[in-house]
């Protein structure tokens, strides 16, 4: 918990005149709140909220924390305020696969300019997973499982993607009944964008992969 919600907790308890309701406005729990006064009084070095079997009074230190605790939180609510309403500008830079680039976020793109005339937005399409860092971007927007990263991650999609095979091919060979099945065929693997030639299933017990069983170079895509 910081020190600016600890400041919060304890104006509450004050406006509330209890724990008990000044837990029941903020959500918290009361032993939360309790803790938080606690660690206040600690702080200070002083006690600042006199405790009856009726009520609490702020004593003459709690209440001069809660003038210059009221006067922070109105100062940090006025600085949250300002930078939400000033208008947005500078330079974003998102990249994303070259296909789903071109056709999905092109368009939003153009809209997101529409809105937002005092922004520049570069847009690096690429079939490989640049390093934000080493390129400066700052949003990526990559499809499929995602590798061990430090980085901030919101799904914000699902592509759905269905099984299929030619007829010619399963004259010649015999139609998987089972996922493990798949393991004995021939199948083609995307290897853009940092995939790893496994088919990935999801259901009933979890996700579950097929690894290939045979592949051919292609700078876009295996059969494997």
């Amino acid at each position: 918990m910081d020190r600016l919600d600890e400041l919060a907790i304890f104006v509450a308890i004050i406006d509330a005149g209890s724990l008990a309701e000044a837990a029941r406005r903020l959500r918290r729990s009361r032993p939360a709140v309790t803790r938080a006064l606690a660690g206040l009084e600690e702080r200070a070095g002083a006690r600042l909220i006199a405790r009856t079997t009726r009520q609490l009074t702020p004593t003459e230190a709690g209440q001069e924390l809660a003038v210059a605790a009221r006067r922070m939180l109105a100062d940090y609510e006025g600085a949250l305020g300002g930078v939400a309403s000033a208008p947005v500008r500078g330079l974003l830079r998102v990249t994303a696969p070259l296909a789903f680039g071109r056709r999905h976020v092109t368009p939003l793109v153009a809209e997101f300019l529409d809105l937002h005339p005092e922004v520049r937005v570069e847009l690096v399409l690429a079939d490989r997973n640049l390093d934000l860092i080493e390129e400066d971007l700052h949003v990526a927007l990559r499809i499929g499982a995602l590798p061990n990263s430090r980085l901030v991650v919101r799904k914000v999609g699902e592509v759905r993607r269905v099984l299929v095979a030619a007829p010619s091919y399963l004259q010649r060979r015999p139609p998987p009944k089972r996922l493990a099945d798949i393991a004995g065929h021939d199948i083609i693997a995307s290897v853009g964008a940092g995939s790893d030639l496994v088919w990935r299933f999801g259901g009933g017990g979890g996700p579950r992969a097929s690894r290939s069983r045979r592949a051919s170079s292609s700078t876009r895509s295996r059969r494997c």
